[in-house]
């Protein structure tokens, strides 16, 4: 089922604004944008992806017991298939080989994410008004609308060619 199907199957805004203030109590200025983002999704026409969407929790470092909700993608590479695996020194052989690709999804115009699959585990896992809350979330981290996402996108691409951004590792465990 596609995040877009998701959508038309919850087609009211109460839901998915119930979960969205419970899950980011930080959201509730801003409520009505969140609304009026989902409204359009509504009509917006989905582009056809191979990425799957996760929603899962993970334990942060020094975030007490409260589980952190992430937003990520898959399409189903591998980490020993990635162009630069071998550059890092990893063996073809390690764990770490045989490991799902994810990434972020945060800049991914709202097209191609309402043609996304949402992975089975998390429909099982997760409610779907829920999975609504959260891929909002991480829908406007950089906006609310989407040609402002694309210059925020488009900036952060500047900069990293100009060396400004390290690598990230993530540390936290999956609960």
């Amino acid at each position: 089922m596609t995040l877009k199907e998701i959508i038309c199957r919850h087609p009211t805004w109460a839901g998915a604004r119930y979960y969205l203030l419970g899950s980011y109590p930080e959201t509730r200025d801003d409520v009505d944008k969140y609304g009026s983002v989902f409204e359009a999704l509504l009509y917006m026409i989905p582009r056809p992806s191979t990425v799957h969407i996760f929603v899962d929790s993970v334990l942060v470092p020094g975030g007490g017991a409260v589980p952190s909700v992430r937003v990520f993608g898959r399409d189903g590479r591998m980490m020993k298939d990635m162009p630069d695996f071998d550059r890092f020194g990893r063996s073809r052989e390690s764990p770490l080989a045989d490991t799902l690709v994810s990434f972020a999804l945060q800049f991914v115009p709202w097209e191609d994410w309402l043609g996304m699959e949402i992975d089975p585990r998390t429909l099982e896992t997760v409610e779907e008004t829920a999975i609504i809350a959260h891929c909002l979330k991480n829908m406007t981290f950089a906006g609310f609308d989407q040609e402002k996402i694309r210059r925020r996108w488009n900036e952060l691409k500047a900069e990293v060619g100009k060396g400004a951004f390290r690598p990230w590792r993530p540390t936290g465990k999956v609960a």
